[in-house]
């Protein structure tokens, strides 16, 4: 079978660093998922991942601390208002569970740890595990805090109290699968990079039946923002909640789209989904559990956080990365 010439050649183009044009974009999102042109497209962003990060591959750890009921209200979300997928119980992680978690993931090396809670945990109280945090682990791990939104004063204070980073998104559909509007997204990714924190960010959630040109212009979008660490996120449905019945993207077809995004974001940032694998505990959006008794947790977390992390740079180093 041929490869379609025109296609390989704008691969190409973007391997060399010389950029897409609109038209080019749409020309490889029309493609085909099982065609060797989508196949030579997912070989092009290996090539600038591998050229963007030198080769080299990171470690992150996520850590959901609460399952409080949520205002944002996401439609694809465990936690948002209209879910009725919570399960009763617990609602916060002890801090005793927190920091043995944080502690464990420093100690078996991962260069990031994320602290992830709801629109409705106290940010005060998320800033004092933040410092907490911070005086546990040291500076060699970045903590990034992936909470609601803020101002430039929360995003300073944040800073203050040691984060290194925020995670915050502007998720496709915002403001109609969501209770947020695009401009308060946008006014907390200013307060970001205004503040002096590393921004990491994404285009998701990614389900069928997507509007080609919203996803295209996000795609440019996140793509132009100076990043750590950006990518694709699939949606993960789930039971009880408004999307739980959308309709999924092919594994195949999310690669595509995920290698069309490095093909457009180029070198700018030096990680995403190829050359980062992510270790997690505590609470998710796209799950129910709750938390486990903070009895439990001086016998298990250690043994927990290592053999995953040992997963997590196992899955890397055999597909020739060095991990940091």
């Amino acid at each position: 079978m041929t490869l379609d010439a025109r296609i390989a050649a704008l691969v190409d183009k973007a391997v060399a660093d010389e950029g897409l044009s609109r038209d080019e974009m749409e020309l490889l999102y029309a493609q085909d998922e099982h065609s060797p042109e989508a196949f030579y497209l997912r070989w092009g962003a290996h090539q600038i991942a591998r050229q963007a990060s030198g080769g080299r591959a990171l470690i992150y750890a996520q850590l959901g601390i609460d399952a409080k009921p949520c205002p944002g209200d996401c439609a694809y979300c465990s936690f948002a208002l209209s879910s009725s997928s919570v399960l009763p119980g617990q609602d916060e992680m002890p801090r005793e569970l927190i920091f043995a978690y944080c502690s464990a993931y420093a100690a078996n090396g991962v260069h990031l740890i994320s602290l992830m809670s709801t629109d409705s945990y106290d940010f005060e109280s998320f800033c004092e595990i933040v410092s907490a945090v911070r005086k546990l682990v040291g500076e060699r791990v970045l903590l990034m805090a992936n909470i609601g939104d803020f101002d430039l004063a929360g995003a300073h204070a944040l800073k203050a109290a040691g984060a290194d980073a925020a995670y915050h998104a502007l998720r496709l559909g915002e403001g109609r699968i969501t209770a947020i509007s695009e401009q308060r997204r946008r006014q907390t990714i200013e307060a970001i990079l205004q503040s002096g924190l590393k921004l990491m960010s994404g285009v998701e959630p990614i389900y069928t039946g997507q509007d080609a040109h919203e996803l295209l212009d996000r795609m440019e979008e996140v793509a132009s923002w100076p990043q750590i660490c950006s990518g694709l996120c699939q949606l993960r449905r789930v039971a009880g909640t408004p999307m739980e019945k959308t309709p999924l993207l092919s594994t195949l077809r999310y690669q595509q789209l995920g290698a069309l995004f490095r093909l457009i974001a180029g070198r700018r940032i030096a990680y995403g989904s190829l050359n980062t694998a992510w270790c997690s505990a505590g609470t998710n959006p796209r799950d129910t559990r709750m938390f486990p008794g903070a009895e439990s947790m001086a016998r298990e977390v250690a043994g927990e956080v290592a053999a995953e992390c040992a997963a997590r740079r196992a899955e890397l180093e055999s597909d020739g990365w060095q991990v940091r």
